[in-house]
Order: C-alpha cells, then sequence, then structure tokens
C-alpha cells in the first residue's frame, strides 16, 4: 500500500496493530544518494574506519521511501506454518512547517536518475512525503512548541516508535546503509563510534537480520550464486527451495510482477527470501523444523550486517566487539600508469586469487588469502620490480596505512582511469 501524509492518518492504526503482533518487520529505504564523493574503502580499514568512512559518505542524503513489510506467523494443524503480509511503501520528506526544521541535504544525480528509471515519483516525494521527527529534534521542539503542532510533525516517526515498543525484529538486505539512515532520521545524529552506534541501536532494535550475511551459509553455495536481493529473490524460488506460505493482501496485486526498488516491494523480497532460506538451512542441517519462529532457527545469524566491499570480513557484529584482525595477508604496490588490473593478477597468480583495491593510477592494495601466501609473495616479489617491463614495488600494507582522508579513486577490481571525476552533485535548500 502506498501511503503519504494524505492517508497516513487512516492507515496508521492498522500499520501499528500489524506491529503489534508480527513476527518480524522486513524494511527497505531508498534514498537521495548512495556516497559523497569518492570511494574511500581499503582493505586494511579496521571497523570503527570503515562505519566512519560510511558515515561521512550517506550523512547528507535523505530517504525519499521508506518501505515495511510486516510478517505475521499463523500455524493451523491442517495448513501448517503460512505468514500474512502487510507491505507500506511510505513517501517521507522532511517535516518543514517549523523555521527550526529547513533541513539542507544533498542529492545525487545518479541515484534520482536511476530511481526515475523505476517509477519514482519525486513530485509525490515532495509534495506528499510524511513528515518526521528524531529523538533530538523531538526533545527540543517539545518545550516550545504546540501539542498539535507536534503531533503533526511527529509523522511517520510513530511508526518507528511502535516497532520500537514492539521490540519487533527487522529484517534487511545489505542493510548497514538503511540502518544508518533509520538513526539518523528518528533517533539522532550519527554517534562519532561504531561502539556508540550498535549500543544505541540496540536499545531500539535488539534484533536485526540481513538477509545478505544469511545467503553466505554453507547450504547456498551451490544455489545462490549472486546475492545481489533481485538475484536472490529469483533463487530462493529455484527447485531446492520448499514453498513457504505467504499471503498479500488485496491491495497489492500488482505485487505478481516484479516492481524492484519500491521501498515496499524490496521489503517484500527481503522477507519473503529469509523465510526460504531460514526453510532450507533446517533442511540442509537434517533437522526438523522446530515449532518455534522461523528467527529462532537463524540464531547464528543474528545482529550480523554485512560489510560493503570488504574481502575478509564479511559482517560487523552488531550485539559485540568486532574479532581483532590483521592485514598480514594485505600488500601495498606502487607502479606506473600503464600497470594494469591483468598485470597485477598475473604477478600474483602464483599465490592464490588477489583482490585488487585501487587506490589511484600508481598505487593498489592487493589482498592475498592469507598471510603465509602474502609472505611467499613479498619475498618472491620484493626487489624484482624494477627489471620488470613495467616498474613496480611490493611491500606489506601495514607499512602504507592510509589515514581516514587518504584520497581514492576505486575500489573495485578494474582499472581506473587516470582522472576519476566524482558524481555531480547538487544542493537541495529552502529555495528549491
Amino acid at each position: 500500500m502506498e501511503v503519504t501524509k494524505e492517508n497516513f492518518g487512516s492507515v496508521l492504526p492498522d500499520v501499528i496493530s500489524a506491529i503489534e503482533r508480527c513476527s518480524f518487520v522486513a524494511f527497505d529505504c531508498e534514498f537521495t544518494g548512495l556516497t559523497e564523493g569518492r570511494d574511500r574503502y581499503s582493505p586494511v580499514d579496521t571497523p570503527d574506519e570503515r562505519y566512519m568512512k560510511t558515515v561521512q559518505g550517506c550523512s547528507r542524503f535523505a530517504v525519499m521511501q521508506l518501505g515495511l513489510c510486516i510478517f505475521t506467523e499463523i500455524t493451523s494443524e491442517d495448513k501448517g506454518t503460512s505468514y500474512t503480509i502487510s507491505p507500506y511503501n511510505f513517501y517521507m520528506f522532511p517535516a518543514s512547517t517549523n523555521y527550526k526544521l529547513d533541513q539542507r541535504f544533498m542529492c545525487q544525480s545518479s541515484s534520482l536518475a536511476f530511481l526515475a528509471t523505476h517509477n519514482m515519483d519525486f513530485n509525490k516525494w515532495i509534495k506528499g512525503g510524511i513528515p518526521y521527527l528524531n529523538e533530538k529534534d523531538e526533545a527540543y521542539l517539545s518545550k516550545t512548541t504546540s501539542a498539535d503542532e507536534m503531533e503533526a510533525m511527529l509523522g511517520l516517526s510513530k511508526v518507528i516508535k511502535a516497532i520500537t515498543a514492539a521490540r519487533a525484529p527487522l529484517v534487511g538486505h545489505n542493510c548497514l546503509l538503511d540502518l544508518l539512515h533509520l538513526f539518523k532520521h528518528f533517533v539522532g545524529p550519527l554517534p562519532d563510534t561504531l561502539a556508540v552506534f550498535k549500543a544505541e541501536l540496540l536499545k531500539r532494535f535488539p534484533c536485526v537480520y540481513d538477509t545478505k550475511t544469511v545467503a553466505k551459509h554453507s547450504a547456498f553455495e551451490d544455489c545462490i550464486l549472486s546475492d545481489a536481493l533481485g538475484d536472490l529473490f529469483d533463487a530462493v524460488h529455484g527447485e531446492v527451495f520448499q514453498e513457504v506460505g505467504v499471503a498479500l493482501p488485496p491491495s497489492c496485486p500488482h505485487y505478481s510482477t516484479s516492481q524492484a526498488h519500491e521501498a515496499a516491494y524490496d521489503a517484500y523480497m527481503t522477507g519473503v527470501s529469509l523465510l526460504r532460506m531460514a526453510k532450507r538451512i533446517v533442511a540442509a542441517n537434517g533437522r526438523v523444523p522446530a515449532v518455534t519462529s522461523v528467527l529462532e532457527q537463524l540464531a547464528e545469524h543474528k545482529n550480523r550486517v554485512f560489510l560493503h566491499k570488504s574481502v575478509d570480513v564479511p559482517w560487523l557484529h552488531l550485539d559485540r566487539e568486532e574479532p581483532a584482525r590483521t592485514v598480514e595477508h594485505v600488500l601495498h604496490m606502487t607502479f606506473d600508469e600503464r600497470m594494469t588490473l591483468p598485470d597485477i593478477k598475473g604477478l600474483f597468480s602464483p599465490y592464490g586469487s588477489a583482490h585488487v583495491t585501487w587506490i589511484n593510477s600508481t598505487s593498489a592494495f592487493v589482498t592475498l588469502p592469507n598471510k603465509e601466501k602474502a609472505s611467499e609473495a613479498l619475498r618472491c616479489l620484493s626487489g624484482r620490480g624494477e627489471g620488470h617491463n613495467i616498474p613496480y614495488t611490493v611491500g606489506p600494507a601495514s607499512a602504507r596505512k592510509r589515514p581516514l582522508d587518504d584520497k581514492q579513486t576505486s575500489n573495485c577490481d578494474g582499472q581506473p582511469p587516470p582522472s576519476k571525476k566524482p558524481k555531480q552533485l547538487f544542493t537541495v535548500n529552502e529555495d528549491w
């Protein structure tokens, strides 16, 4: 169901009622942009550094749609377990009736163009977007604002408060960015440290599942070849996955065909994927499904959030400290601009699969399978670069650990252009 400020008041009681009796809430966000400027992730980042880089990259963007798909388990003797599904696609736009809330945010041209191709209604977002307040702004404004005005400005915050009050589990897909935005828009400014963010997030959302981490389970090695959300949804409808009874409301006949990148539809795909993967994991373990919630059967995946573009640290643990890690398996390379990805891969091919992270057109990090392979490569390649047809140097990454603001032009296995320009950005302000 599409929800704007025009029908929000009439829909809200049903939303809250569904949340209060639900098994879990799948969620997804659509943003005005994903990253501010260049990608600066590195294989030698600590979890805290990765958190801060992600915060810096997303903190000035806004959420256009919040999609919730509320799953409620129903068990009967004759039909077994099935789920009713209540999808809600909320357009959200910052409250602007009070001059103290005249927010500024950024838009990324490529993100808007992408959403336009998937039928995002930008006029509906601006004209019909539901207002909201984070906890900090609510506490501040409540001292000087009338009760009626506060009630109007709270808007979508009431839905998030209902999820928090119900302690409802959240299920997302590759959802670190979504969680950061939920925190920023409904709790307050993002904390300066990962530890504080985790603690404050879990106070409100104590149970989080990320289907991208669940998809890494060994039960799916041969049947999930891509864990991008659309590919995952298609894969879990393959022959090796058992059926899961789900019932969509009559208001969603269009969900019989893909509505990808509508936030509520993406949340629907996320929740269904979780249920089908859970059933497959239980079957692969040779267990008879217990009469417990599906989430209890996925306890090992609880509060693990996928870590984007991290070769050897696949997720963050929201409910504990991150395990200690070293970068002994990562090497640092310098070379001239003639060096290409196949050249680097060829040099390191005797030492296992090499993942290349470009720093700029004349240097890169090379991640190898383990520290033994890295030591062997370092021993064999050090000192040989000067005589190579393309001169290079190789050293341990720990000797060249980058500061947080070091500039990096690319973060993928591909040759960066000599001068990669950041995506065009423009600022939305009160004159827009």
